[in-house]
């Protein structure tokens, strides 16, 4: 199962972390997982409740807990920012995942205590595959919901920031494609039988 994980950023983005602000709402994945939720960002308390059920071998769960924010202070010293609270990896976070069969959001920190580790994609893929995968991930997924954010290509006849990273990626999935052909990385059976 692919980690599935709430970050601060999303809930900034979102405008759940407003001061005085009560929300309510879900979070919903690309794999179909769902998850409902209510933000509370009050000054005496700042917390947010997960409230989802889990089906494991056909017996529902039903799970209902709060994970707290805790502030942190600015290093440039002016504002603060606000971190998860973890109380399994006993840490403080930006994300909070679910994976490898867990039933609870937690940390990474708490996942290698329990003698796991969370992977990126691209830690996955072997010296020979990076480029292939970097491609079809470039192709697939980022590239085609970049292109849906875009709404205006340019603004008085510059790029647009969005329309730069495209173009970006773009450039660098036409880089591994080409690379993805190379001798380099080429598994070396196949470097073999073609050089025959």
């Amino acid at each position: 199962m692919d980690a599935i994980s709430i970050d601060i950023t999303m809930l900034k983005k979102g405008g759940l972390l407003e001061l005085g602000k009560v929300s309510k709402g879900s979070f919903a994945w690309s794999d179909g997982s769902k998850i409902g939720f209510t933000c509370t960002f009050l000054e005496e308390e700042k917390h947010l409740e997960l409230i989802y059920s889990l089906v494991n071998d056909g017996e529902k769960s039903s799970f209902n807990y709060k994970v707290y924010f805790k502030e942190c202070s600015s290093n440039l010293g002016k504002g603060c920012y606000y971190l998860f609270s973890c109380n399994y990896g006993m840490t403080d976070t930006k994300s909070l995942y679910m994976a490898y069969g867990s039933q609870k959001f937690m940390s990474r920190k708490a996942y290698q205590k329990r003698g796991c580790t969370l992977f990126y994609p691209n830690q996955l893929s072997s010296k020979y595959e990076k480029p292939n995968d970097r491609y079809w991930y470039l192709l697939l997924n980022k590239l085609p919901s970049l292109k849906r954010k875009i709404k205006k290509k340019s603004y008085k006849g510059e790029p647009t920031k969005l329309q730069k990273r495209y173009n970006r990626l773009f450039k660098e999935m036409q880089y591994c494609e080409e690379l993805r052909w190379t001798s380099e990385f080429m598994p070396i059976g196949v470097f073999k039988a073609l050089s025959i």
